[in-house]
């Protein structure tokens, strides 16, 4: 199989997402993923030839990851709270 980091990326971001809301999309194509805040793409994946393109069905997580350093580093010291304005989804064809 592939390698992890083919599809691992961190992205530094120039606000603190903390501070308003924001908009963050994915666009699951045939031979790649985009990902974008804003409206401005951060990254792309791309599925290499001959390679498991991307296929329906997909499914779409929510996720508050905390700790520190590392995501999924356990419970926070402290509440935390992950807030959603809204989710939207369009369907492929």
């Amino acid at each position: 199989g592939r390698p992890l980091e083919n599809w691992c990326r961190t992205i530094e971001l120039d606000f603190n997402p903390s501070d308003e809301y924001h908009e963050y999309g994915f666009d699951i194509l045939p031979t790649r993923v985009v990902f974008h805040i804003d409206g401005e793409i951060k990254t792309t994946f791309k599925v290499e030839e001959g390679a498991r393109r991307m296929v329906a069905p997909t499914q779409i997580f929510l996720n508050a990851w905390t700790g520190a350093e590392t995501w999924g580093g356990g419970p926070p010291a402290t509440t935390s709270v992950m807030s959603v304005d809204w989710v939207k989804y369009w369907q492929m064809q």
